[in-house]
């Protein structure tokens, strides 16, 4: 009986551990542990058959960090020009531009094949998360000014909804047909609701551990003194 539920939802409870991934990794304060994770997520993406390009997120994550060099804040590290570099507004930075990121890598992993949500609510819900995989996916392969990169993706995505009425698959579930489903260490196929529920625990573990861990230490330090 809870074999079958689980089998039956396990993209649910996919998406489920994914946000409450996300809530883990934007209540982390270490920047270092932060950048790991963003790294992580990246490479996990990649293993879970989500198309991943390098750079896109470095072209992203240094756009942020520079934004944020431009209000200094903290102890001057050097000077380029006439910009002092904090160490304040370079922190800052980074822990804007891997917390984006990382959240995007996330929200990828947990839509996985077989999200269903009942009535017209859940269609549109599923719509939406069609829609950001689709944004993630194909922006970086779009070429020009912003506005015609959005009006490219815009005719990609209402093409993509004509196929949609003919029958042919898309979103998260068109993704995993192309893109074929984990393969095993003996060259054998992870069954969809199995990947399902191992990339909930993967994602749950690289998110909440570091930062159970670093509470730990803090709660262990604070004994000790």
């Amino acid at each position: 009986m809870v074999k079958p539920f689980i089998r039956d939802h396990s993209a649910q409870v996919l998406l489920l551990c994914g946000m409450l991934t996300m809530i883990a990794v934007s209540l982390q304060s270490t920047v270092v542990v932060r950048c790991a994770q963003m790294v992580f997520f990246l490479i996990f993406a990649g293993l879970m058959g989500r198309r991943v390009r390098l750079l896109p997120p470095a072209v992203m994550l240094l756009s942020v960090v520079v934004a944020n060099l431009f209000s200094p804040n903290g102890r001057v590290l050097f000077s380029v020009w006439r910009l002092d570099i904090t160490y304040g507004a370079l922190r800052l930075g980074l822990m804007k531009g891997t917390l984006f990121i990382g959240l995007i890598y996330i929200s990828r992993v947990s839509v996985g094949p077989g999200l269903k949500f009942p009535g017209r609510f859940g269609a549109l819900l599923l719509k939406t998360f069609a829609y950001f995989e689709q944004l993630t996916e194909k922006w970086p392969l779009t070429h020009g000014d912003v506005l015609g990169r959005i009006d490219e993706l815009l005719l990609t995505i209402s093409r993509s909804d004509a196929g949609s009425a003919r029958g042919e698959p898309r979103g998260p579930e068109a993704a995993d047909g192309r893109r074929g489903g984990v393969i095993a260490a003996g060259g054998t196929e992870i069954q969809p609701y199995r990947r399902n529920l191992l990339a909930a625990a993967v994602l749950l573990t690289a998110g909440w551990g570091p930062y159970i861990a670093s509470w730990t230490l803090i709660a262990a330090d604070g004994r000790i003194g």
